[in-house]
């Protein structure tokens, strides 16, 4: 009986592991960076005419009819310095205009090393995704990501449905090894969507992020998206989430060391009970 009991109570921590950690931010006031998309003075605009600054905003235009990477970017040197503790608040209009069918694939915010296209060339970025199934209708999500230079873009496995259109707040939080993500329907953060918050651990070296970017990364014009993003302001991460334990690396048994996104973890930690799970 004990042996079923330690089992269920191994089972319930496992799925409260897969919520992310609570967290609670001031808003914040733009510290490192304060853009409020005002002006195009020192953005380079790469999106074939199909995104702009204008009336205060940084908008991606529905119109898809030119194939390949769209992107604006600006660089923000100051970023590097906490590249690893940070915290960004932005908001976005949605107008509905979004190709549910053919797979979105558009940063709403990328944060890299240098001013390449963060997906493909070699690049340190994270990510703040809209994405979807292809060619599966209504399965529009928030995602994170990241990318260690020339490495693999690295989505989370968790996600938050995408509601349809109107105005959401985001705010995406970098803390040594973790990610998180909160999308809510008001700025304070306390009305969060379905799905929200979702986190992921950054287990590679990301380091000397500097540019803030905005685009798309396909080469399908059926791919188009319709938003304005505004005030995103980025501030130096201190203290205020608690994100528990979280080594990026496990020992297995035999004393190696393999990335994962699922770790087991038991709270507290057991001193005089052996705990059994077996398939």
């Amino acid at each position: 009986m004990k042996r079923f009991l330690l089992l269920i109570l191994a089972f319930a921590l496992i799925k409260a592991h897969a919520q992310p950690f609570p967290c609670t931010l001031p808003a914040c006031n733009g510290t490192i960076v304060n853009e409020t998309y005002s002006s195009t003075a020192g953005w380079t605009n790469l999106s074939s005419g199909k995104m702009n600054i204008a009336s205060g905003s940084m908008n991606y235009m529905y119109a898809g009819d030119v194939a390949g990477p769209l992107r604006m970017y600006k660089h923000y040197p100051a970023i590097s310095a906490n590249t690893n503790n940070l915290y960004a608040d932005f908001w976005g209009s949605f107008s509905g205009n979004v190709n549910h069918t053919y797979y979105p694939l558009h940063y709403l915010l990328c944060l890299s090393s240098n001013s390449g296209e963060p997906m493909s060339t070699n690049n340190d970025a994270l990510f703040v995704m809209i994405t979807s199934t292809y060619l599966v209708p209504g399965t529009l999500k928030f995602q994170l990501a990241y990318k260690d230079g020339a490495g693999p873009v690295n989505l989370s496995a968790s996600s938050i449905p995408y509601p349809g259109a109107g105005i959401y707040y985001f705010r995406v939080i970098r803390s040594s090894t973790n990610y998180q993500l909160y999308v809510a329907t008001d700025p304070g953060f306390t009305s969060l969507i379905p799905g929200a918050p979702i986190h992921m651990y950054v287990c590679d070296l990301i380091t000397d992020l500097k540019f803030v970017q905005h685009g798309r990364y396909t080469t399908d014009i059926k791919r188009k998206l319709g938003v304005k993003i505004d005030d995103l302001k980025i501030c130096p991460y201190t203290s205020g989430c608690a994100f528990g334990a979280t080594p990026c690396r496990v020992a297995s048994g035999n004393g190696n060391f393999t990335k994962t996104d699922s770790e087991i973890y038991l709270y507290p930690n057991p001193t005089s009970v052996n705990i059994f799970i077996s398939n």
